[in-house]
């Protein structure tokens, strides 16, 4: 008995030591596999560029809208586009950007639709304040906007690689004249070298004894210096003050009959238009849209204040006598008849103008 006590003791007291004996180390764990190489960052597209040229030079508002354009529209493409403003005469000449623009020479033109008579002539109803009975550049803006004025301008260059993208800048109804001449009767009218920048103007002139010269804004200041002009239009008192144009007259005559607004047009040419995607093509109408009635607000303002300027720098300001407007009222009439009755587009542009104000004049939108 105290053999087998002794034999099941040391049984025991084996399984006690093997219990407590260290476990046996588990395999040490697989190495994690290397991780995988960061991708290379995406490298940014470059930035399509767009040269886009201004028929206003340096010291005029409307560069200046131009090079606004150019900056939000630049900043909203988030580094996708680069639009490069240039000033009139910096790489096409002056009263030939369209000419350029089709060319190829530049991306883009800011640039008066009327400018372009001698390409397209139906331009000429579009931009072209119709003297004497267009809209004023309220509604003008609502033409463009709901009256089917974009629609009709987008008509007349659809023959052509040219894109008509929208309105940029439009303008109150412009100084009937800076001068250094007084014009109280017709006989005033008469032998006057006047400045237009439109043919169009200078031929309906013509019958009351003007001698019209067309000529780019940038070149007016020393044509006056120099007496090749001794009248010219151009534009608003806030424009023609930072032109330094009450210098160079002494008289400026108000009146609405001529140029009851002013407006000027960013044009693309299809190629360039064709090569940017739908959203940034959406991003220069929009841009167009919101910044034009902002810069004619703008300019009703600062053209009250410029004139006030111009009236204490010494030039006489006076309301352009009724029998000279009555005249160019008459003139231009005539003019329209005989260009509608040979061109049934220019009578539907010319129709819608006349129904879009009749509207306006209903809802007291003058």
């Amino acid at each position: 008995r105290r053999i087998l006590a002794f034999v099941m003791v040391v049984a025991l007291m084996g399984r006690m030591a093997a219990a407590c004996a260290a476990p046996a180390l588990a395999p040490p764990p697989a190495p994690a596999p290397a991780p995988a190489p960061a991708p290379a960052p995406a490298q940014p597209a470059e930035a399509f560029k767009i040269r886009l040229q201004s028929f206003a030079p340096a010291g005029d508002r409307s560069f200046q809208q131009t090079q606004r354009f150019a900056e939000l529209a630049t900043a909203l493409s988030n580094g996708r586009l680069e639009i490069v403003p240039y000033a009139a005469g910096a790489i096409l000449p002056v009263k030939q950007e369209h000419e350029g623009l089709l060319k190829g020479a530049v991306e883009a033109i800011h640039a008066p639709f009327g400018w372009a008579e001698g390409i397209w002539p139906a331009s000429a109803f579009i931009s072209a304040t119709h003297t004497g009975v267009g809209l004023t550049g309220t509604q003008f803006i609502y033409w463009d906007r709901a009256g089917g004025g974009r629609e009709m301008a987008r008509r007349v260059v659809e023959n052509d690689p040219v894109v008509f993208v929208g309105l940029l800048t439009v303008h109150p109804a412009e100084i009937w004249a800076h001068t250094t001449k007084e014009l109280n009767t017709l006989e005033d009218m008469k032998g006057l070298k006047f400045r237009f920048g439109a043919t169009r103007l200078a031929e309906i002139y013509q019958p009351l004894g003007v001698a019209g010269v067309v000529m780019s804004g940038a070149e007016i200041y020393e044509s006056m210096q120099r007496g090749v002009i001794d009248a010219f239009e151009y534009i608003t008192a806030s424009v023609t003050w930072g032109m330094g144009f009450h210098e160079v007259c002494d008289y400026i005559y108000l009146s609405p009959v001529r140029q009851p607004h002013d407006g000027q047009d960013l044009f693309m040419s299809q190629d360039a238009w064709d090569k940017l995607t739908p959203d940034l093509q959406l991003l220069l109408v929009t841009t167009t849209n919101d910044l034009a009635p902002l810069f004619f607000a703008e300019t009703m303002q600062l053209d009250a204040e410029a004139l006030v300027k111009i009236k204490d720098y010494g030039v006489e300001v006076r309301q352009v006598p009724e029998v000279i407007d009555d005249a160019v009222r008459a003139s231009a009439a005539d003019w329209y008849a005989k260009k509608t009755a040979d061109n049934p587009f220019f009578a539907e542009i010319m129709d819608s103008h006349l129904a879009w104000k009749e509207i306006c004049e209903v809802a007291g939108i003058q």
